[in-house]
């Protein structure tokens, strides 16, 4: 990253320390964006950046839940909600404390169940699932599931792309191996765009007091995911960095933030 950049970046080590994953979702676009900081000073005189990785407000709200023996708990529960330069405000709040209510687990089907009923799908023991051949891998749970011994096997495995399904799933260790390796990686920040997408179309639907089919919104939604791609592979190859989705979606999604910024002032 350039020396001005770094800077910023250990401001926001400084003022938010103990949160590693919110460094790693920091850093993992400031290391993309050096391109778009060149061409655009405007940028930098106007504080995009310090000002982006600032949340405009907070909200703290109570969690109540029960434990196993059936007492009632409560926890302090963090929305932080970062930028609305482009729309209002998405996302939600996971919650999973240790001691929780087992009951909603029993109400879920077993996994031998889920493996029984869905056509093609196995059960993996004694290994991660990632050690399993494959030509295309879909993290869809938790952060940082994907680190460089998981993608070391993938490549092994003969795995062609990784697609994100989650926030950060894939470890920045991870994401260099598979470069290397040649194999596809799309970034959740652009692949994982569909939930988002769709809660704006029902924002839509309900703005208009109009109800559509699901085709309808299906329509609507590849058209939206197609666009998506188009924009990352355009930008990537704009900055000569052709087909890397990760580039491509950090600058184009930093670079539509950062005018309507512009256009809104200091706000």
């Amino acid at each position: 990253m350039p020396e001005a950049v770094e800077t910023v970046f250990a401001s926001v080590v400084k003022r938010n320390p103990g949160e590693p994953e919110f460094h790693q979702a920091v850093r993992e676009v400031l290391e993309s964006i050096g391109p778009a900081l060149a061409r655009h000073p405007e940028y930098a005189h106007a504080r995009i950046i310090e000002r982006i990785c600032e949340p405009e407000r907070q909200v703290i709200f109570r969690v109540p839940w029960e434990d196993d023996h059936g007492r009632v708990r409560v926890n302090r529960g963090f929305r932080v909600e970062f930028n609305s330069a482009l729309g209002p405000f998405k996302g939600g709040a996971d919650f999973d404390p240790k001691g929780r209510s087992d009951r909603k687990e029993e109400r879920r089907a077993r996994l031998d169940d889920y493996v029984r009923h869905v056509p093609h799908a196995v059960a993996v023991s004694g290994r991660t699932v990632w050690e399993v051949p494959c030509d295309l891998a879909l993290p869809c749970a938790t952060q940082n599931e994907i680190g460089g011994a998981e993608a070391a096997a993938l490549v092994a495995g003969g795995c062609v792309a990784v697609v994100e399904g989650a926030n950060m799933p894939t470890t920045p260790e991870a994401v260099r191996i598979l470069g290397r390796a040649g194999a596809r990686f799309a970034p959740g920040k652009a692949a994982n765009a569909g939930g988002v997408a769709v809660s704006a179309l029902e924002m839509q639907q309900n703005a208009s007091r109009d109800s559509w089919t699901f085709a309808q919104s299906e329509q609507r939604l590849r058209e939206t995911m197609r666009d998506i791609h188009a924009r990352c592979w355009a930008t990537g190859e704009e900055y000569g960095l052709p087909g890397d989705y990760v580039a491509g979606a950090n600058i184009n999604g930093f670079r539509r933030v950062a005018e309507a910024m512009l256009a809104h002032g200091l706000v």
